[in-house]
């Protein structure tokens, strides 16, 4: 198995991967962004909570 480390993504407990410092799951991004096809700036202005460093490690994992 391939693991990666990415630096605005933790891993909780029970394996679920979600970014740093947040509640919001990584999957929930990458679904944003194949879903809806919106860039990192769209899913910026939905989530202004989150950076766009974060966004972008998001959708990077999610093409591995």
């Amino acid at each position: 198995m391939f693991s990666a480390s990415y630096p605005h993504i933790d891993v909780t407990p029970d394996g679920v991967p979600v970014l740093s410092g947040t509640q919001t799951k990584v999957i929930e991004v990458v679904l944003d962004h194949l879903v809806h096809r919106w860039n990192a700036d769209e899913i910026h202005r939905q989530h202004p909570h989150l950076t766009l460093g974060q966004i972008y490690s998001a959708v990077v994992a999610e093409q591995l």
